[in-house]
């Protein structure tokens, strides 16, 4: 039988996989074949497909967290949450002033992630 932890790499390492696979299958799609744009748009999104299924994998592995390990991600999430949309928030402003570089939207995703880890090293230092 399976731990919730060896259950949960199988299913992210696939669906990273998957997910890489799409990206570079859609891009090389929509470079190399003439398609409507409004099968474009469907390309784009191909990649959300196996996204989704990282998303399923991490919120069946949160199931078999305790109520601790739930406080730490919920921490983490907290902070993860505030700390990008602050800061997107704040970019957004900055992008007003004539000649700034834009921040595509696509890095908002990446951002949580990355933040949500190092928060969550710094939340679960506090409880050693």
């Amino acid at each position: 039988m399976s731990t919730p932890l060896s259950l949960y790499k199988r299913r992210i390492t696939i669906g990273f996989v998957l997910y890489t696979l799409a990206v570079f299958g859609a891009n090389w799609m929509a470079n190399s074949i003439e398609i409507p744009r409004l099968a474009l748009v469907a390309l784009a999104l191909v990649p959300m497909i196996p996204a989704l299924l990282v998303v399923h994998a991490i919120l069946a592995f949160a199931k078999s967290w305790d109520e601790f390990q739930r406080k730490l991600a919920f921490e983490a999430l907290l902070i993860s949450v505030l700390v990008v949309g602050c800061g997107s928030f704040a970019w957004g402003f900055i992008e007003g002033i004539p000649d700034m570089p834009r921040l595509p939207a696509i890095w908002i995703m990446p951002a949580l992630f990355g933040v949500y880890a190092l928060a969550r090293i710094f939340v679960s230092g506090r409880y050693r």
